[in-house]
């Protein structure tokens, strides 16, 4: 069923991020790989093969971007800086406009679970639905994922405004009455510790960084750099002091 579903994977970034700059290009990884690097291949091991497409601004400061995307072939849409829900929407139009599912790749969610995301669009594409919604309470940032139908990404295109265009998808969730919505009880509760996994902050980046270093060099994982998410938030609870490094940021 996967080979018959088109999925846009977009990731909206930006070097100008307010509380840590450069965050597409930072590296928490040991060999000094940047951030999106991680997330981009991290998303190629999805069973659905989504096609990955960075979206990112037309100002000077995102040229970085451009070439890091150039350098490793990956399809790149440069739009308004503001307007984040159309350049968004002219990259999915751009690279991917058979797509059946969209999927908002977050570049603050290092540890992004692949397998919950892969679940979510088999629950979708089985149910012939629009949207799902986690019940409160959520689990941590590393267990959820923003996918949805084409049909609801078009609509949010069309009736989002002010603020939201800064958010896209946010049309969709405030409207989910309009749509063919499934109500997601969540996953597991190892999903449900107390830990930050957001990157977001200097503290986000050490938490990360530490995570990479020593549950890379504690594990016979055979794919050290793309982190297990459920075996990480293992691992973490028996690493209060890594848990720790962000906890308190709000």
């Amino acid at each position: 069923m996967a080979n018959d579903v088109t999925i846009a994977a977009v990731c909206c970034v930006r070097m100008s991020s307010q509380r840590l700059p450069g965050k597409p290009l930072i590296s928490y990884y040991p060999s000094g790989k940047p951030n999106i690097e991680c997330i981009a291949e991290r998303v190629a091991t999805s069973r659905y093969n989504p096609n990955f497409i960075v979206a990112t601004s037309t100002d000077k400061s995102d040229d970085p971007i451009e070439k890091w995307a150039k350098g490793k072939s990956i399809p790149l849409h440069r739009g308004s800086m503001d307007n984040v829900v159309k350049r968004m929407d002219e990259a999915i139009n751009k690279y991917c406009p058979s797509a059946n599912l969209v999927w908002r790749v977050m570049a603050d969610c290092p540890l992004v679970d692949v397998g919950l995301f892969d679940w979510r669009a088999d629950v979708l594409i089985r149910n012939n639905a629009d949207v799902i919604t986690i019940l409160q309470p959520e689990p941590t940032y590393a267990g959820q994922a923003s996918v949805w139908s084409k049909e609801a990404w078009d609509h949010c295109v069309k009736i989002s405004s002010g603020s939201l265009l800064q958010h896209p998808g946010e049309a969709i969730y405030e409207s989910y009455g309009q749509f063919k919505t499934l109500h997601e009880i969540g996953p597991e509760n190892i999903y449900y510790q107390p830990i930050r996994t957001e990157l977001d902050t200097p503290q986000d980046l050490e938490f990360f960084r530490r995570v990479w270093k020593e549950y890379y060099l504690g594990t016979d994982t055979t794919d050290r750099n793309l982190l297990n998410t459920k075996g990480v938030l293992t691992w973490l609870s028996r690493h209060p002091d890594i848990i720790a490094i962000n906890q308190d940021v709000k």
